[in-house]
C-alpha cells in the first residue's frame, strides 16, 4: 500500500521530498520511505504504536521517526 501511496504522489523522480505519514502507526510504511530515498515524519494518536516502532527499531537497527 505504501508503494500505491507513493506512486499517487505524482512526485518528481529524483528529487528529494520530505513526507508527513499521519497516523504512522508502528512505522512499518517508514521503512519504505527510508529505503525509497524520501524524509519523512510519522505523527500517531497512539503512543503505544510510536513504542511498538522504537522496539522495532532498537531490534533490527535504523533512524528514529517518531
Amino acid at each position: 500500500m505504501t508503494y500505491r501511496a507513493i506512486e499517487l504522489l505524482n512526485l518528481p523522480p529524483d528529487e528529494p521530498a520530505f513526507l508527513l505519514d499521519i497516523g504512522c502507526g508502528s512505522g512499518l510504511s517508514g521503512e519504505i520511505l527510508d529505503e525509497e530515498g524520501y524524509i519523512w515524519t510519522g505523527v500517531d494518536i497512539a503512543p503505544s504504536m510510536l513504542g511498538e516502532y522504537s522496539i522495532h527499531k532498537a531490534l533490527y537497527g535504523g533512524t528514529d521517526h517518531t
